[in-house]
């Protein structure tokens, strides 16, 4: 229920605040009973009255003190409590940071990954371009690790969408020509190959549809270009 955190910090408050009054009420009674004291004191000795008055001043002081002290001694309570919650506050953000900052780096280490679904969404539309885009597409990569990794997936969702011809080049070390994966905005086949960008993206691929030389063979006439280069930097 909103505000119910709250209660328990009012009903502190309000319970101090009531012990606070009673032990005022406490130092108001023991001054009346000095004042009776002195006022009524037929029959007493000196030394009982002031024996008696001894006691009720050291009841009045521990009163007193007890009031006092306790107030001070919850304020200091209070300021600790609320340090403490900032402390705990600024771990909480530097641990929040910390992991957001781990996922950065797992991010950006991580490898491309077609997960099942993907796979399967970019299989069939794959497939139903299979008819018009048959002899005519060509994938490339950067063979880096990861990035051979990655083509290999898209590879093999091509031979299942039931591609037969298709050539295939890559390129080892060297400047890389660009970054993630990419159609060849250039090709003689710009529909097929807007198509294709599509089909790629509709299966979660970050592809790029922009002219680019693909080493050895620049963009490759008569073909529709998908190529797979390292990830982009941060």
């Amino acid at each position: 229920m909103p505000g119910s955190a709250k209660e328990p910090k009012a009903q502190l408050d309000r319970y101090s605040s009531l012990e606070d009054w009673s032990g005022y009420v406490l130092l108001v009674g023991l001054v009346l009973e000095t004042a009776i004291l002195f006022i009524f004191s037929d029959g007493k000795s000196r030394l009982q009255i002031a024996l008696e008055a001894v006691a009720y001043i050291a009841v009045f002081g521990g009163v007193f003190g007890e009031i006092m002290f306790a107030a001070r001694a919850r304020g200091i309570s209070e300021q600790l409590s609320n340090a403490a919650a900032q402390q705990v506050a600024e771990a909480n953000a530097r641990a929040n940071e910390a992991n957001q900052r781990t996922e950065e780096l797992r991010a950006r280490f991580a490898w491309r990954i077609l997960n099942n679904q993907q796979f399967q969404i970019l299989v069939s539309a794959l497939t139903k371009m299979q008819p018009q885009l048959e002899g005519k597409l060509a994938t490339w990569v950067y063979n880096s690790d990861e990035a051979a990794n990655f083509h290999s997936q898209i590879d093999d969702a091509i031979g299942k969408a039931g591609f037969i011809s298709r050539i295939s080049a890559g390129q080892s070390g060297g400047k890389v020509p660009f970054y993630g994966t990419r159609v060849d905005s250039r090709s003689d086949f710009p529909e097929l190959a807007a198509a294709l960008c599509e089909a790629l993206r509709s299966a979660g691929i970050d592809a790029d549809f922009a002219p680019v030389d693909y080493p050895p063979y620049g963009h490759a006439p008569g073909h529709v270009m998908l190529g797979v280069s390292v990830k982009p930097p941060p």
